[in-house]
């Protein structure tokens, strides 16, 4: 059973506003209108917001029950026998998945 990772919003989450590309003296007044746009941000890596998440990677995991049974028997003083049973159980896989 092969492993398959969630990957969800693992690259990241990023935005980007006109204020980091607005003209300093301008960057308390209302955005668009002083020479800063969310492309010229972008173009700087000046990222207003971000967000990641972790990468999750499910787990399978069987549910296995065993029972051994062991005895000796001492038949005459030359023949001993070692004697034993042993039982398992294996359900099918269920998958868990890690945060």
């Amino acid at each position: 059973m092969g492993s398959v990772h969630t990957t969800k919003a693992a690259q990241g989450n990023y935005q980007f506003n006109a204020q980091q590309s607005a003209f300093p003296h301008r960057r308390t007044e209302p955005v668009g209108r002083h020479g800063g746009t969310p492309w010229a941000s972008f173009l700087m890596g000046a990222v207003n917001y971000a967000s990641l998440m972790i990468p999750q990677q499910p787990q399978s995991r069987k549910p296995s029950w065993s029972l051994y049974v062991q005895d000796t028997w001492k038949v005459t003083r030359k023949l001993t026998l070692d004697f034993g049973l042993r039982w398992d159980r294996q359900t099918s896989p269920v998958k868990y998945t890690t945060a």
